[in-house]
């Protein structure tokens, strides 16, 4: 096994935020996890390497949650394509509800609601490009 690639692969899971990793190269399999709350701080990463900000952010409101990628990725609205949509807009949530996936480097992450509330509307399309700190969703706080 090559420490070196591992050691790669560990800055690549810091740099962008990921809970976990799956490498496949000339037969040999690399597969590194840890745990949510053992990730590294989350850094922005430089506009050049990312799509196009969305126009316009949505407005703060009072009582209004407003969940932001954690990484960058493509979103999807459901696990698999014949499969449920994780929430629709009128759907009530907890703060451990999976809102939806965040693709990152083949690696599907499970994003959370964060806080309990009622879901305002979903800000991006199933398949889009989301970049660090991408509003996602507007959530109305219970």
């Amino acid at each position: 096994m090559d420490l070196d690639l591992i050691k790669k692969l560990i800055t690549v899971m810091d740099e962008h935020g990921l809970t976990e990793l799956h490498h496949e190269h000339d037969g040999a399999v690399v597969r590194l996890s840890r745990q949510a709350g053992a990730a590294a701080p989350l850094a922005p990463v430089p506009s050049e390497m990312t799509a196009a900000a969305p126009a316009s952010p949505p407005e703060e409101e009072e009582g209004v949650y407003v969940l932001k990628s954690p990484m960058v990725g493509t979103f999807y609205r459901r696990s698999s394509p014949d499969a449920d949509l994780f929430v629709s807009a009128g759907d009530v949530v907890g703060d451990d509800t999976v809102l939806c996936l965040i693709e990152a480097m083949k690696v599907f992450n499970e994003i959370k609601a964060e806080c309990s509330g009622t879901v305002l509307e979903i800000l991006l399309e199933d398949g889009d490009s989301v970049e660090f700190d991408q509003p996602m969703f507007r959530l109305k706080t219970s």
